[in-house]
């Protein structure tokens, strides 16, 4: 073993063991203490030490490993007897809720890293573990990115972890290899060569570190292990070998049958009949050769792998207009510095937070910072005294005791304020003058105090009532990190309250409105929907933080502040300023183009957190009742008349309304008041004065389990008792997932058998968040916006098409993420304070959002037989038509890594047009590809026109493609 390693905080080679002591082979000492018995043993030429849970064998490290490791790698050769749920390689730290381990099998059923510091991250791989192999497994974790990587491989990453290791010690700290601080069970099997590092090593340090004492032959295997050509069982274009594995380690190829498939890769199809063709790699390390068989069924020329028949006179299901839509949630920082125009952060002064032992922020002043001349002397505190309004109770007094040449204060924004030059920002405050002969100067400037644009507000326009004061400011010059400075320049007392900065150009338009790129890439998806405003927001993490829509309408000077439920453990202040609020939520729909979908609390606080039940549901439903009202009301009603007064003069016609969100059945802990019970409750009030309103209840936050299946317990026979009496219980049931790619593609069937009710109103469905999580099987693991999410999604969705008499709604999520500013992953889209990328899921959905037929068109999909094994779903298909256009649309989505020869075979018809559209989303690379801000359109729709022979035709879906083709028919 080599132990001169730097970084190197322990080793040991698990090769012997005496006196029940583990000696440290590093330089530090850190000998382990042997619980139980461990034997040294040797399998398969590693020599390691064997774990028996019956011996009850496990190791203690001493408690100052961590110490002085704020980055981290942990790595061990395992080769498990029997793999459990949450058997641990390691688990460190000083108490449950404050420790840091990695288990062989968490709850997604495959290695996750879980790391505790009070609030939880955790995240895992989508892939299991083998038993009775030996595996190297590796964590890293480095500032926010984390990774679990397997032989070398990565498996799972995350880029949004704030624990570090040394933040997780103490006194009472205790560390173990095989064994966790709770009553799992102990791992089984033999372990070798565990070592840990105060850095966070490279996935080619990794690797190197894995192989270093393998014999040569073993080595060679363990390279080989992992390659993989993809789909051969039906191949009819050149096959991409690969050079090189591992660390660049050389692989020849040789084929039995040049003349069909070279060594090279390069496919000449036969052409009488398919042929076999046996692939051979080989990998030669210091004289010791270890080869790997691929055998490839070439199909001969002329015949197509696969047909897709489409019946275009037949007529299935409709597709409704609202098949796919937004979900905005004010989670990784997504409303306020994101979406939300406003570029003054804190802008009123009231930022405070129930999470203040996590939170890095206590006082009013955050975000802002006294400036001026030195020679100035400016004091400031929070008043509290006859504010602007009782919702916006604090304002900031400014006492200048010597102004010099102007002191004043300045805001930096939501981490800097992005200006550009020669546009217009809209500056207001609305001032207090108490005794101050003061001028405002108003400038935008760089940290350093470069002027790019002022303006000066005078005495004269100050009163000493409350006065909105109003400028524009143009700067000279683009900031990416500007701040917004207002001094004064006499001796005085003025309250300030409201201190906002607006960028001109907002989308269409509008005041107090929206980032115009991040909401013009929401219109590019073309959505039939939008729900708002959450998620867990709705629910508050206690009662007192839930989301109260009335809060948010009105003057926004008017409007009620709420501390964000997802700041828990965030080093950033997270307040919500409502600046956003629910007109500006009716307003985004109707620019959209989108039906509006809001969702209300039903009396219930978030099950995950606080858990608590109102005790009395009356004011939750009268809100309820307002908002429609406030929505589609006239201005003979009283909350159609403050829509009017509020500047919308014309109903927003209102046809969709949830009641509570991701709410589970729990009786142990709520009794008989259960949330479908309280449900009732909302709907039978709701629908005496609304009939027509569409309510949506929820299954609960997993797609399966307990909580799914009492949701459906209680919800399908309320459907029928209600169908018999000429009435619907529920129109729409939401339904979450955040699952792996294997979950989404065995999947597929899963609304087929779903109940079509008689009436043909009720239970429908909405899959109101879902996400492809790479990461793990898990229910909410954050995973990686690539292109595998991108396909597994796309497919699932053609199976959601061809039932789109059952799914009326689709939403991924969460649609924003702030860069460094996350709280949950993956995500729809990316954004700075700059600029902004879709991730190849955004491309997906954009594909989906602007390609919907009318109605899904009957279609077959038949595979030529094959003496080679290959997917079950070569192609995943749905076909539709669109009557305005008349054109039949087909999706089609390869999910491997050999191109697919299809035969289009389109019936009912007497002529297709030769030029038709192709939309494609393919991988550059594979499946792991991603875009980023530096390479934003890296993965995105690329749209041309091809040529198409007559109503049979054959068509090539490249590798990791999911492809869309219109065609014109009569």
């Amino acid at each position: 073993m080599k132990t001169n390693n730097e970084h190197l905080i322990l080793a040991y080679a698990m090769d012997q063991l005496g006196d029940q002591k583990l000696v440290d082979q590093s330089s530090n000492q850190f000998d382990a203490i042997v619980h139980g018995q461990l034997a040294v043993v040797n399998e398969d030429g590693r020599k390691g030490l064997k774990f028996t849970n019956e011996k009850e064998g496990f190791i203690e490290l001493p408690k100052e490993v961590l110490n002085s490791c704020d980055r981290f790698t942990a790595m061990c050769w395992i080769k498990p007897q029997e793999i459990k749920m949450w058997q641990r390689i390691f688990d460190f730290g000083p108490k449950h809720d404050q420790n840091f381990f990695f288990t062989l099998k968490g709850a997604g059923e495959a290695p996750m890293l879980s790391l505790h510091n009070g609030s939880l991250e955790r995240f895992g791989s989508a892939k299991p573990l083998a038993e009775g192999e030996w595996q190297h497994l590796a964590v890293t974790v480095d500032g926010n990115k984390a990774a679990i990587l397997v032989n070398g491989e990565v498996v799972a990453s995350s880029q949004t972890i704030t624990v570090k290791p040394n933040s997780i010690i103490g006194e009472n700290t205790e560390n173990y290899i095989g064994k966790s601080r709770h009553d799992d069970p102990l791992f089984e099997g033999v372990m070798s060569d565990f070592r840990l590092y105060n850095k966070a090593l490279k996935a080619e340090e990794i690797y190197e570190a894995a192989i270093v004492d393998m014999q040569d032959s073993i080595k060679a295997e363990f390279l080989l292990n992992g390659l993989e050509l993809g789909d051969c069982s039906l191949v009819t274009s050149n096959l991409s070998l690969p050079k090189t594995v591992g660390n660049g380690v050389c692989v020849s190829w040789s084929s039995s049958c040049e003349a069909v498939v070279s060594n090279d890769g390069v496919v000449n199809r036969p052409i009488d009949s398919d042929q076999l063709v046996t692939l051979v790699a080989s990998v030669t390390i210091e004289g010791e050769t270890v080869t790997k068989e691929f055998l490839v069924n070439v199909v001969k020329q002329g015949e197509a792998s696969i047909t897709l028949n489409v019946d275009v006179a037949s007529k299935g299901v409709d597709i409704p207009k609202t098949f796919v839509g937004l979900f905005f949630e004010d989670i990784n920082y997504a409303a306020d510095g994101g979406l939300y125009a406003e570029l003054v952060n804190n802008r009123s002064f009231e930022f405070g937070s129930w999470y203040r032992k996590y939170s890095q922020f206590s006082d009013y002043f955050y975000a802002w910072e006294v400036v001026g001349d030195i020679e100035g002397v400016l004091t400031h505190e929070q008043g509290s005294e006859n504010p602007i309004h009782p919702n916006n109770p604090h304002y900031l007094r400014v006492n200048v005791e010597l102004a010099g040449s102007g002191v004043g204060i300045a805001n930096t924004g939501f981490e800097g304020i992005a200006i550009k030059e020669n546009e217009v920002y809209n500056f207001s405050t609305w001032v207090r003058n108490v005794s101050s002969s003061a001028n405002l100067i108003v400038r935008l400037e760089n940290a350093n105090g470069t002027v790019y644009t002022e303006q000066v507000i005078t005495n004269d326009q100050l009163t000493n009532e409350w006065t909105k004061v109003t400028t524009s400011l143009i700067p000279n010059q683009t900031d990416a990190c500007a701040r917004l400075t207002v001094l004064f320049d006499h001796e005085g007392t003025l309250d300030l309250d409201m201190i906002s900065l607006f960028p001109a150009d907002t989308f269409n338009g509008r005041e107090n409105g929206l980032r115009k790129d991040l909401a013009q890439m929401l219109k590019d998806i073309n959505p039939g929907f939008i729900r708002f405003p959450g998620g867990c927001i709705v629910e508050g993490f206690y009662l007192d933080n839930a989301y109260n829509w009335k809060d948010t309408v009105g003057p926004v000077e008017q409007r009620k502040m709420n501390w964000n439920r997802w700041e828990g453990g965030q080093p950033y202040a997270y307040n919500q300023s409502y600046g956003l609020g629910f007109l500006e939520y009716f307003i985004l729909a109707e620019d959209l183009g989108a039906e509006p979908l809001p969702i209300l609390n039903c009396g219930m606080s978030c099950q995950f957190q606080g858990a608590q039940l109102a005790d009395d549901f009356e004011p939750y439903i009268q809100d309820c009742l307002d908002l429609i009202e406030f929505a589609n009301g006239d201005e003979t009603t009283y909350w159609g008349a403050k829509r009017i007064e509020y500047g919308h003069k014309e109903p927003f016609n209102l046809k969709y309304l949830g009641i509570g969100n991701e709410q589970w059945v729990d009786h142990e802990k709520h009794g008989e008041m259960d949330c479908l019970t309280i449900y009732e409750m909302f709907r039978n009030r709701i629908k005496d004065v609304y009939p027509d309103i569409n309510l949506i209840t929820t299954s609960g936050p997993f797609p399966h389990g307990k909580e799914f299946d009492d949701a459906y317990e209680v919800i399908t026979p309320k459907i029928n008792e209600y169908i018999q009496k000429g009435e619907v219980f529920t129109e729409i049931i939401d339904e979450h997932f955040y699952m792996s790619p294997e979950w989404f593609l065995e999947s597929m069937e899963r609304y087929d058998n779903y109940p079509r009710y008689e009436d043909g109103k009720s239970g429908k469905v909405f899959v109101g968040e879902y996400a492809c999580h790479t990461n793990r099987t898990g229910f909410s693991s954050q995973g990686v916006n690539n292109v595998l999410a991108a396909l597994s999604e796309a497919a699932f969705l053609t199976s959601a098409e061809r039932n789109a008499d059952v799914i009326e709604m689709t939403t991924y999520a969460p649609l924003f993420a702030k860069k460094d500013r996350t709280q949950w992953g993956p995500d729809l889209i990316w954004f700075d304070n700059t600029s902004a990328y879709g991730s190849p899921s955004y491309y997906a959905q954009k594909m989906y959002g602007n390609h919907l037929g009318d109605y899904v068109l009957d279609s077959t999909l038949s595979i030529r037989e094959s003496k080679v094994v290959g997917s079950d779903y070569p192609i995943y298909t749905i076909s539709s038509y669109l009557e305005e256009t008349k054109e039949v649309i087909l999706k089609l989505v390869n999910l491997n890594g050999t191109e697919k020869e299809i035969e289009v075979q389109l019936e009912g018809i007497s002529k297709v047009d030769s030029n038709a559209k192709e939309i494609c989303l393919s991988a550059q690379q594979g499946l792991e590809d991603i875009n980023t801000f530096e390479h934003p359109t890296c993965i995105q729709d690329v749209e041309t026109s091809i040529k198409v022979e007559g109503i049979t035709f054959k068509y090539v879906v490249k590798p990791y493609t999911f492809a869309i083709l219109r065609l014109k028919v009569e």
